[in-house]
């Protein structure tokens, strides 16, 4: 065999081998974004139930060992996931997370993974979109988006240190990026 037939052989090996990689990593994605959508479905029935006995304590509830604050609702989504209180890599695995502020308080900010059934679909949200947080007591906190950016992905000040409602933020598809979506609270005139 010739050494350009044998290069040629070993590129198409690589390529192969790549193909089988990427389709590796698709099904672990999609794997991981089926547990996670499991795992919200649960935590909402779970968290409605223990509001509605009176299960809550404070601002939270704990659910297999998990602290959650409540849920946002995505109404022009059709999207409800719950919010742990507390960030951790393992935490966003399992739903979004807060990392900064509070409804009372504001300043708000809230990151998820970007399944699908998370924070994936945040980039088909649009200025003035109502959202609402709902805490484990069952009040209920309208917000309006009225800003979407984009973030380096290391710029963590600019989503810690914003005068904005709430925030919430993703990855974009390309990893180096945070897809924010910041938010004003709803006032009722």
């Amino acid at each position: 065999m010739t050494r350009r037939k044998l290069g040629g052989i070993a590129l198409m090996l690589v390529g192969v081998l790549a193909l089988f990689a990427a389709l590796g990593i698709a099904i672990n994605n999609h794997q991981e974004n089926e547990q996670a959508t499991d795992a919200s479905a649960k935590v909402l029935a779970e968290m409605q139930a223990a509001g509605s006995q009176g299960g809550a304590v404070g601002g939270s509830v704990i659910i297999d060992g998990n602290e959650y604050i409540g849920a946002l609702y995505f109404p022009s989504l059709n999207l409800q996931v719950p919010i742990m209180a507390n960030i951790s890599d393992a935490a966003l695995m399992v739903a979004p997370c807060r990392q900064a502020g509070s409804v009372a308080e504001g300043g708000l900010v809230i990151a998820g993974h970007n399944f699908v059934n998370q924070f994936g679909r945040l980039d088909r949200l649009c200025v003035n979109d109502p959202i609402f947080f709902t805490d484990v007591q069952g009040n209920v906190t309208p917000y309006s988006v009225s800003e979407i950016e984009l973030i380096a992905e290391n710029n963590a000040a600019a989503m810690l240190q914003s005068s904005w409602d709430m925030s919430l933020y993703t990855c974009d598809y390309s990893g180096n990026r945070r897809l924010t979506l910041r938010c004003e609270r709803m006032t009722s005139e």
